[in-house]
């Protein structure tokens, strides 16, 4: 067991089962809810003392915690349902007057290193460091078709972006509405990612890995947009065409509602495992043994834009209430289902809750789902 503590927390890490644990002082819980800051801060005693070198992954998806409120505890579980979206890309098929498929030459790619840069911003688990790398690959790519002389960086990036604007078309990747796209490039990629990302002097921005949401989220904005350029220059100067569909996630985030009208008794949590949720019949014992309890669905989780379904239903604390698997499903199929690495005994618990985060993949495009 490692442990370190601080003014506001205490926190442990069983390395066993790879389970972090924060206690709390008076006044957090549902109310106030606990900084996700105060874990790194935790970690980070941790790897200077030389006890252990750890990071966390999915913290703001998948967690527990729990409270007592007016002599009642309180235990709530948060997990994320994750819908991914692709489609197949069509083909072009060319015959000739007989009906016979004429073939076309394969496109002439051309490999370029900033593709490399490219690569690792795919694979990497780090929001930042995916970033990081999607900057490298913008910039070598830029440089490498007007090279930076001597000029300020801005001025550079300036320069070189107005020349290729057109060619690139950035005024519909940006879509910018009150200034020049070169100039809305500028401030997303540069200003507010690029430098708070490169740099972490004393009294100046800067973006601390694993601490501010509203970092990630602005790193996430921008590496949406730089990815998009990225792909557009790699298509039109190296004629390497990223295969991919897009869908629009606000029109499908509009289905949520309907989507789940329909679930039969809402949330149903149970003491039996899955293992195979794909072959699951709803005579499974998952569903036979179930509690269920009523969920309702929300757009916004704390005062921000996250969908999420919601429940909670009232146990007696003298029964030891057993939870492995909650799932929602209708009178077909099942629609959502997750399991909790160990199981749940709830001796001594009034109220279980249950909060599953909605969020949509686009499956053909560049990299926007982290780990970290």
């Amino acid at each position: 067991m490692l442990n370190t503590r601080t003014m506001e927390m205490y926190l442990g890490v069983k390395k066993t089962s790879l389970i972090l644990y924060v206690v709390l002082g008076k006044g957090w819980g549902e109310k106030k809810p606990w900084k996700r800051a105060l874990v790194q801060i935790g970690l980070d005693m941790l790897s200077m003392k030389g006890t252990e070198d750890l990071v966390t992954k999915k913290v703001d998806e998948e967690y527990m915690y729990w409270w007592t409120d007016e002599g009642e505890t309180i235990f709530s579980l948060v997990d994320t349902s994750t819908l991914s979206m692709k489609s197949e890309v069509a083909g072009i098929v060319v015959r000739d007057k007989n009906g016979k498929v004429v073939p076309s030459p394969p496109p002439m790619e051309q490999h370029h290193l900033g593709f490399r840069f490219f690569r690792y911003s795919q694979v990497s688990e780090d929001l930042f460091g995916a970033y990081r790398n999607m900057y490298l690959a913008f910039e070598h790519l830029l440089s490498s078709k007007h090279p930076k002389g001597k000029e300020l960086e801005v001025q550079w990036l300036s320069r070189a972006l107005n020349l290729v604007s057109d060619e690139l078309n950035l005024d519909s990747i940006a879509n910018a509405s009150e200034k020049n796209s070169v100039e809305f490039i500028i401030d997303e990629v540069y200003r507010n990612a690029r430098l708070p990302l490169f740099h972490a002097k004393n009294g100046k921005l800067f973006f601390t890995p694993a601490n501010e949401l509203a970092d990630e989220e602005a790193t996430l904005n921008s590496l949406a947009l730089l990815s998009q350029i990225v792909t557009k220059m790699a298509s039109k100067w190296f004629r390497t065409r990223r295969m991919g569909s897009w869908f629009n996630e606000k029109i499908f985030e509009e289905q949520y509602p309907k989507m789940f009208e329909n679930a039969i008794g809402g949330f149903s949590a149970s003491s039996v495992n899955c293992v195979e949720w794909s072959e699951i019949g709803l005579d499974h014992d998952v569903f036979t043994s179930g509690k269920e309890f009523p969920l309702s669905y929300d757009c916004n989780l704390h005062g921000k834009k996250q969908p999420n379904l919601k429940g909670r239903i009232k146990l007696n604390p003298a029964l030891n209430t057993k939870i492995k698997t909650v799932t929602i499903r209708n009178d077909e199929s099942l629609l959502i289902g997750g399991a909790v690495d160990s199981l749940l005994e709830l001796d001594g618990i009034e109220w279980f809750e249950h909060t599953c985060l909605l969020k949509t993949y686009q499956g053909g495009q560049p990299r926007s789902l982290f780990h970290r």
